[in-house]
């Protein structure tokens, strides 16, 4: 055979090069620009990543068979049992269904190319170095998969389908240019995504759903992503039904809307809907989104940290920068440490049944003008810093709010007596002509409730309408 495995080279040839896993270069690693984050690349390398053989490196293999074509793969497959390793060489193949617990692996991504991959049920498959290609990733039932350095692209479905209570952790791979979801999953299925990207789908990057909704969801799915960029897709960045997450060091920018799925629907860079619960999401950045950069609905969102640093939340350049409404069964959202910048229309939305939403330590800045859908006509010009309507409860806490176009927090309506903390105002700062702007609260009648007030500008207020009040952006549903 034309392979020699990585373990046997290493040890005839250095010793030294076992502990690095065989990853000598034959070219020097290129990464495109929009593909780092700090100067790290993430995803599959461009080029400069391919190994002179193929790696079981840190895999536990009982076997290892080397293979150069679909005839020799088709006969490891049929004799292969949990803990197999298959070793692809250099080329293309047809698609696979790989019994559970079987490893497959190839020297990198544009040396192999595998048409479609379906992971049975079992333990402990690992896939890496390869590209898989129309028929997507597949896994079904399967547990402990891991999936590293590898390329799905374009594929005609979901390219990975996480299927009910399947479980994955995805390193350094690449998702792009499918013609549905990037990673679609459901029913108690657990994924985890490092330092990888996802671009350039027709429909969502990430879409996880739960067949039962929020009242009947037997087993939520999870969701962990780190160190990882989504960017480019379509309809939405990451879009979550019924799901708990955790997300660390995350971009999410460029969201389109639907062209060919889902034509002209969508385009925000995350939504947090049907009783999903963002546990920890810290050191983000939502920019440039077509519509909201997030918007959380009937969910509650922990949004950076008390002790994070400055601007650990970034929402910039996006149509309507954050939105929370509906609440989520008496659960608070927060966002501290943020930055809401050069979003267009609304920084930041607060409406409906949201019976606690905090904003502390944060700031929005340069609202822009843009004419967005309101109560009173189908379009108007809207630049509002910050809008808080329909009695929803709000506690604004060492708050900049600067260069609102139109201004700086609207208030609209009195307050309610719904929510489960006081509606207060304390430490807030107007600055970069928001200051002369105000903070105003409209259609207040004789006698309605107002937040509370502490070491912030005096609440102007008006029995009619005086700012044009902005409708709610439009949640996306997904489709399996």
């Amino acid at each position: 055979m034309s392979i020699r495995r990585c373990l046997s080279f290493a040890l005839t040839i250095l010793g030294s090069l076992l502990a690095t896993g065989c990853t000598e270069e034959t070219e020097p690693v290129t990464c495109a620009t929009e593909d780092q984050q700090g100067g790290v690349c993430r995803g599959v390398p461009a080029t400069g990543a391919c190994n002179a053989d193929a790696s079981t490196t840190d895999i536990t293999c009982s076997k290892t068979v080397e293979v150069d074509d679909d005839g020799e793969l088709g006969s490891a497959i049929d004799a292969a049992t949990a803990g197999t390793c298959i070793v692809l060489g250099a080329g293309s193949y047809g698609a696979v269904v790989l019994p559970g617990g079987v490893s497959l692996v190839g020297p990198c991504a544009d040396e192999v190319k595998v048409k479609a991959v379906t992971v049975a049920a079992g333990e402990g498959s690992v896939l890496r170095g390869l590209e898989i290609g129309s028929g997507g990733l597949s896994l079904d039932g399967a547990q402990g998969v891991r999936v590293e350095s590898v390329r799905v692209n374009g594929a005609t479905a979901a390219a990975i389908k996480v299927q009910a209570g399947a479980e994955v952790t995805m390193v350094g791979s690449t998702v792009q240019n499918g013609a549905l979801y990037g990673i679609f999953a459901d029913d108690g299925a657990s994924v985890t995504i490092e330092g990888s990207v996802i671009l350039g789908q027709q429909g969502s990057g990430i879409a996880t759903t739960c067949s039962g909704g929020c009242g009947a969801c037997a087993a939520r799915p999870s969701l962990s992503v780190t160190d990882s960029i989504i960017r480019n897709n379509h309809v939405g960045g990451v879009d979550l039904f019924t799901t708990d997450v955790v997300m660390n060091n995350v971009d999410i920018r460029g969201t389109l809307q639907g062209e060919s799925f889902m034509t002209f629907k969508g385009g925000g860079g995350a939504s947090i809907a049907a009783c999903s619960t963002v546990i920890e999401a810290r050191n983000l950045r939502i920019e440039d989104n077509f519509a909201y950069g997030i918007l959380i609905d009937a969910s509650t969102a922990r949004l950076g940290d008390q002790d994070d640093a400055e601007d650990s939340v970034v929402i910039r350049g996006n149509s309507i920068g954050i939105w929370v409404q509906n609440g989520a069964d008496g659960g608070v959202s927060e966002l501290h440490n943020g930055r809401v910048e050069n979003n267009k229309g609304v920084g930041l939305g607060i409406k409906g049944e949201t019976q606690g939403f905090i904003f502390c330590r944060s700031k929005v800045v340069n609202t822009l003008e843009d004419n967005l859908p309101t109560d009173g006509a189908s379009s108007e010009p809207v630049g509002h810093g910050i809008v808080w309507r329909n009695q929803a409860s709000v506690k604004l806490e060492d708050a900049t709010i600067s260069g609102s176009s139109r201004v700086s927090v609207l208030i609209d309506g009195p307050m309610g007596t719904m929510g489960s903390m006081p509606s207060i105002l304390k430490n807030v700062t107007l600055g970069g002509g928001d200051e002369l702007k105000g903070i105003w609260q409209q259609n207040l009648p004789a006698g309605g409730m107002q937040p509370m007030v502490e070491n912030a500008p005096a609440i102007q207020t008006d029995v009619g309408e005086r700012f044009s009040v902005p409708s709610a952006p439009n949640l996306t549903m997904i489709s399996p």
